[in-house]
């Protein structure tokens, strides 16, 4: 796995490129973040020197830190989805060409085994959209005239939940501020496979969801796309997105 970014110094026409890999399932990981050093070339060829390691403070052999990483600008997100008995953690580092720290240790508000939280995540400018696959789904309850009121439900596992995660200024701290659900919630659809945002919009992959038509009974695992929207600062589901030709599996 790897993640690429972009940076420049001061002086107008100097910049340079940094690229961060490495993953482990056994050890406690290890990033390598190599850099352009301001486009020096060789024969023609651009060179690439390791200049920082990333180590994750809190970390334990076994958590699978690098298993995802996403950057932008001089922010890399690195997920350990197995970390806690894979309740799952993401690390935050922000850095400049040869100076990286650790800024933050992410989970989610109400984490829980098996929940894999960082298992997939996308980062745009200050929004970091966090999946958790194997989390357990919800149940809705009529409390109120068109009020419903939203219940984790473990009869649902691995239903899956995606957690949105927002800072200031890049450099600042993320803080959770949200989180999505599928308006049909259902056990295995793992909501969170891939994520993406782009402004106002979020969307969510759930590979295993399932589609009830009228002439098959059940299809099972043909999956689904969820597409979300943040009005007046709350988010919403406002699509559900599947194939016209879909077919089981």
């Amino acid at each position: 796995n790897y993640a690429l970014t972009r940076g420049s110094f001061k002086t107008p026409g100097r910049g340079y490129e940094n690229i961060v890999s490495g993953y482990t399932t056994e050890e406690i990981g290890k990033l390598f973040v190599h850099t352009t050093d301001d486009g020096k070339a060789v024969r023609g060829y651009q060179v690439w020197s390791q200049h920082s390691t990333l180590v994750p403070q809190g970390g334990a052999s076994g958590d699978g830190f690098g298993k995802w990483m996403v950057a932008y600008n001089q922010t890399f997100a690195v997920s350990a989805p197995e970390a806690n008995g894979n309740m799952g953690a993401v690390y935050i580092f922000n850095g400049t060409l040869r100076s990286w720290t650790q800024l933050q240790k992410l989970i989610a508000s109400d984490a829980s085994a098996d929940s894999r939280f960082g298992k997939r995540m996308y980062l745009n400018k200050n929004r970091l959209v966090i999946a958790a696959e194997g989390a357990d789904g919800i149940s809705s309850e009529l409390v109120g005239q068109n009020e419903y009121e939203w219940t984790p439900d473990p009869s649902k596992s691995k239903a899956g939940t995606v957690y949105i995660f927002e800072r200031a200024h890049e450099g600042a701290h993320f803080s959770q501020v949200s989180k999505l659900y599928p308006s049909d919630s259902n056990s295995n659809s793992f909501f969170g496979e891939n994520v993406v945002t782009r402004g106002d919009t979020a969307v969510v992959s759930s590979r295993n969801d399932d589609e009830p038509i009228s002439d098959t009974a059940h299809p099972e695992n043909t999956g689904a796309a969820y597409v979300f929207r943040q009005l007046a600062g709350a988010w919403s589901q406002q699509q559900r997105i599947i194939a016209k030709d879909f077919r089981l599996n």
